[in-house]
Formats: C-alpha cells, structure tokens, sequence
C-alpha cells in the first residue's frame, strides 16, 4: 500500500480548506483526519470557543465534521499544523462588513462609527 504522505505536500497545499472529521481529542488539541491515513493537529489555541483550561470532550466529539485550514505540512516527519476553517457564510458577511464604506471621506473604516451613522 502507497504512504499517504508522499503526495499530501501536493494534495493538501498551505492555506487550502478541507473537510474533515475529528479523530481524537487530546487535552492539547484535536486531531481532524482529512484523509485516509493523513490526521492534523489543531491546536487547543487556535480554537476560538475554549480556553486553555477547557475539557475539549465536553465541546467537541469524535466523528463531528469540522473544516480546517492548512497551516503548516511536513510529509517527512508525517505532522500537519491546522486551524479550523471559517464557514463560507462567515467569509461573505466578512466581506460585505468590511466594504461596506458609506461614505467616501478617504477615512479608513470604523465598524463603530459605521454603526452610529444608522
């Protein structure tokens, strides 16, 4: 059987969005398996919702589906750094937020002034 790591520095290029599924959670962070044979490590602080002192099998569950970023790969030493992905939803509303410039007085944007204006 071919190792799954020969080709994931191709498949699964830095900055890429992947669907996966949690393998196993550590109280360090949880390990998502993108593909078979090929399981990332997000790291209990790039995950928004807990905290250092959070028992991550309370908020999270093995199987639950969970999209992820490509962070860092290293195919010799077969370990993938992840970060979890925003929902497409989160990126349009980001998106619209932050070109939504009412006014054109070369200022650069304020989400507070921008909200007193309505």
């Amino acid at each position: 059987m071919k190792d799954p790591w020969e080709a994931a520095g191709a498949r699964f290029p830095v900055g890429s969005k992947q669907e996966g599924k949690i393998s196993r959670i550590a109280e360090f962070g949880l390990f998502v398996n993108i593909a078979p044979g090929i399981d990332g490590l997000v790291h209990i602080s790039e995950l928004e919702d807990v905290s250092a002192n959070t028992n991550l099998r309370k908020v999270y569950k093995v199987g639950q589906p969970m999209s992820v970023v490509v962070e860092k790969i290293n195919a010799m030493e077969k370990r993938l750094s992840l970060k979890p992905a925003s929902s497409a939803e989160q990126d349009t509303a980001a998106a619209k937020y932050m070109s939504d410039q009412s006014d054109d007085d070369g200022e650069t944007y304020n989400p507070f002034a921008a909200l007193l204006k309505k």
